[in-house]
């Protein structure tokens, strides 16, 4: 390493004078001898540092290895670990944030349950035990049940569909020609289906031969079931089968409530130009002339309302709306206009499940009162079209009232107040008019 030439010129520039110049030569060789001896010392020292630096950045690389892996290729004391960390240069920092992440977690957890609050959940969850064995009791005994109900629903069901009873050939082609269109009629008066089964739906209907049910799983019930409409051979579709499944879960084991996750339909095979789940209706011609004369007579199929459109649908959380749903009816199920898809597909999933358990509970096994409508609801039936003619009626004779009073004003006569008007609820200047 050369030697720095500074400190020598400052050297000499402090020699002093003297008149001997082998005394001069003799202190001028001290000097250097005493500069070199601490330049290399400097250089040794400067030497033992770097390999020290070097040692502990082998050091702490080891360590760092030895964290990662897990395994310990030599031990080291702690406070050989210590020694190693190197402050003025932290190019790996231990990430000091880590043991902090534990507290916030602990923070955003629920607090911890009081001992009094530990010991009720205990004696809770006890209860809750007992009830799952309640209800296991009682999905076997429904088992054993319906196994002796069975027989009487086939005899039914063979009554119904006994040729030799038949009247007429509409009736022997029939799904009951025994009694035709007694599911068709059934499903009329159930309240749950009634609003569902459009005119263009019944003939197809006079083709059901039955309706049965199933349990998913037979090993647990509270799964989900199934409903199978059964046809005979008809001309609208080449299904003898059209099934629907209910895939439930148990939303809250404290309220016994469940919840569709997804329902699922058989697709139906329409036969050509069969299909009653569309309309065909005639193609809007721009123009006219030549083009509105070649245009005319060609049709178009345009989806609307059906039993089978709307029942034999499938359904699944998360899935955005069918487009074949009728979205005003969908909102009229909504409590808040505001409401997005997710929670219209659950109204709608809930909506279809609660028609799923009314004909499974019941319109199958009591089909014959409601074909004859004996099960059917007391108001079941009540048109609520005469009562909106009766009130428009009664609206009408109301403003002959009202015209009868403009012709004859009274002093203080005041016009009513319009509907909605914020000084008065909606109706108060109409009532005072009826008064006057």
């Amino acid at each position: 390493r050369a030697l720095p030439r500074e400190p020598l010129r400052e050297l000499q520039l402090q020699v002093p004078c003297d008149s001997s110049l082998e005394e001069t030569k003799k202190r001028r060789s001290r000097w250097e001898a005493d500069i070199e001896f601490r330049l290399n010392l400097f250089e040794s020292s400067v030497e033992r540092q770097e390999q020290e630096k070097a040692n502990r950045e082998s050091t702490l690389s080891l360590a760092r290895h030895t964290r990662r892996t897990g395994r310990t290729a030599c031990t080291f004391q702690e406070s050989e670990l210590e020694a190693c960390q190197e402050p003025e240069q932290p190019q790996e920092p231990e990430q000091p944030e880590q043991p902090e992440a534990e507290p916030k977690k602990e923070a955003e957890a629920a607090p911890e349950d009081p001992p009094i609050i530990k010991e009720l959940k205990e004696i809770d969850d006890k209860y809750l035990a007992v009830e799952r064995e309640y209800e296991k009791a009682v999905q076997e005994l429904q088992k054993q049940y319906s196994a002796k109900q069975q027989p009487f629903i086939d005899q039914r069901t063979q009554i119904l569909t006994n040729i030799a009873a038949a009247e007429g050939e509409e009736a022997k082609a029939s799904g009951t020609p025994a009694l035709r269109g007694f599911w068709k009629e059934a499903m009329k008066n159930l309240p749950a289906l009634e609003e569902h089964i459009e005119e263009w739906d019944e003939p197809v209907l006079d083709y059901c031969k039955d309706i049965t049910k199933a349990w998913l799983d037979e090993a647990d019930i509270s799964k989900g079931f199934k409903l199978i409409f059964h046809f005979v051979e008809n001309p609208y579709f080449t299904n003898t089968e059209l099934w629907k499944e209910y895939h439930v879960e148990e939303a809250s084991p404290y309220t016994g409530e469940v919840s569709a996750k997804e329902i699922k339909a058989a697709e139906i095979d329409w036969n050509a130009g069969k299909n009653v789940t569309v309309e065909k209706v005639a193609k809007k011609v721009k123009g006219g002339g030549a083009k509105k004369a070649k245009q005319k007579g060609k049709e178009k199929e345009e989806p609307r309302d059906s039993f089978f459109r709307g029942f034999f649908r499938h359904l699944k959380e998360g899935m955005p709306i069918p487009d074949d749903v009728n979205l005003e009816d969908a909102r009229g199920l909504m409590e808040d206009d505001d409401d997005d898809d997710e929670g219209m597909m659950e109204l709608l999933m809930e909506n279809d499940y609660e028609i799923g358990c009314c004909v499974r509970d019941q319109l199958i096994p009591f089909a014959v009162r409601w074909y004859t409508g004996e099960a059917a609801p007391e108001d079941h039936g009540y048109d609520e079209d005469e009562e909106e003619d009766e009130d428009e009626d009664e609206d009408d004779d109301d403003e002959d009232d009202d015209e009868d009073e403009d012709e004859r004003p009274k002093k203080g006569f005041k016009p009513p107040a319009r509907k909605g008007k914020k000084d008065g609820p909606p109706g108060e200047g109409k009532e005072e008019c009826k008064q006057q």
